[in-house]
């Protein structure tokens, strides 16, 4: 009788493990970014991390930052559209790498 309740203890806990691994691996996958070619390593990283979640994650910190150098910095100083594939101003690009971006 303490065999049987060993083996459902150690198939609970190992159930739980391969759960939760991969809700982890799910959540953390993301939609990806809907640009492909990313002129900026910073941007590319979070993307190949996770995906636009993480590029927004990364991009907010980072305004929140910049924030502090020029305050009228806001994601539509380079953006055209916030949301969908974030489309850029001609010179948003130009004003992120100035903004100290690599």
């Amino acid at each position: 009788m303490a065999k049987l309740g060993l083996v459902t203890l150690v198939a609970a806990f190992v159930g739980t493990l391969t759960f939760a691994g991969l809700t982890t691996h799910e959540a953390s996958a993301g939609k990806p970014c809907a640009r492909t070619n990313h002129e900026t390593k910073f941007l590319a990283d979070a993307c190949k991390k996770g995906g636009q979640d993480e590029a927004k994650k990364v991009m907010k910190a980072f305004l929140k930052d910049y924030k502090k150098k020029n305050p009228k910095a806001t994601c539509q100083s380079c953006h055209t559209k916030v949301g969908g594939d974030y489309p850029l101003k001609p010179d948003g690009l130009k004003l992120f790498k100035e903004a100290g971006v690599k």
